[in-house]
């Protein structure tokens, strides 16, 4: 547990900084940027951040296209990513927002958690190879809006989506197969983002076979080279610090961020720290 407490200490106070920073910013309503607020106050409460959690909530309400990085990619996990830091941050802080700032977040779940309901097509038949990382992070807004919200019956069915990806591993306990032409590069940036989003599931169920299928798939990273490219973005960090088998790679992986950060971290990276910091700290709840 001590492990944990040094690995939130040094996410948090690298990322806290970053994230007010990013969210004083001018945000586009189809920008990642747009977690950096709700990233924020799921490390620390602020009440100042929190007219911009509710202002989060409507725009993710409204814009259901693919949202896009600092580089201008746009990926289809980064909706449902950046709808569950809005989450996380509501159940961390609704006591203390205001009437109104509440109200215009618990208004907003539905609509903003529409097109993560898509993935309960893949509740009996798993999704393309494509979809893997989507689906799972789908998966997580919708259980996270049922504990929310008190609906049981959509954690039955997001129980049976990840079952269909669990039980159907990539080459060598990967997350996932590759697509067919699929390059290095992708597929591991989609391995590492799916393997982050099914980690906080794993959390979230208390769920020993989904907990043994992160360490398997983060003991399948640590041996094996990834893309630069990929490997220089934070994902999965928490389901590498999991497990002490793997818990070197988390080591590196934060070295890594050091030393390709500079003075301020890129936003993708802040959110991908204080999610992990945030995941760690249920620990110790």
């Amino acid at each position: 547990m001590s492990e944990f407490t040094r690995y939130r200490e040094i996410l948090s106070s690298r990322a806290g900084p970053c994230l007010r920073h990013w969210a004083a910013q001018p945000v586009p309503t189809d920008s990642i940027t747009l977690g950096a607020a709700a990233a924020a106050l799921m490390l620390d409460d602020d009440s100042s951040l929190h007219d911009n959690l509710a202002d989060g909530f409507r725009h993710l309400a409204h814009c259901h296209d693919d949202l896009a990085d600092a580089q201008g990619r746009r990926r289809s996990a980064y909706h449902p990513f950046v709808l569950h830091l809005h989450l996380a941050a509501f159940a961390s802080r609704y006591e203390t927002l205001s009437v109104a700032q509440w109200s215009v977040c618990e208004q907003s779940i539905a609509a903003a958690l529409a097109p993560a309901r898509e993935a309960e097509n893949y509740s009996d038949q798993p999704p393309p190879a494509d979809r893997v990382d989507a689906t799972l992070w789908q998966a997580v807004v919708i259980w996270e809006q049922a504990i929310v919200l008190k609906r049981d019956v959509d954690l039955e069915w997001v129980d049976g989506v990840v079952h269909q990806i669990v039980c159907r591993p990539g080459t060598e306990g990967s997350l996932h197969p590759r697509s067919p032409g699929e390059c290095d590069e992708a597929w591991w940036w989609s391995d590492r983002c799916g393997l982050h989003a099914l980690a906080n599931l794993a959390l979230l169920g208390r769920n020993p076979a989904w907990t043994r299928r992160v360490e398997q798939v983060a003991m399948y990273h640590q041996a094996h080279a990834q893309s630069a490219e990929a490997a220089a973005q934070p994902w999965a960090l928490f389901g590498y610090a999991w497990s002490g088998r793997t818990r070197a790679l988390a080591d590196q992986q934060i070295r890594l961020v050091e030393t390709t950060a500079g003075a301020r971290l890129d936003v993708l990276a802040a959110l991908l720290l204080a999610d992990a910091a945030y995941s760690l700290a249920q620990f110790a709840a």
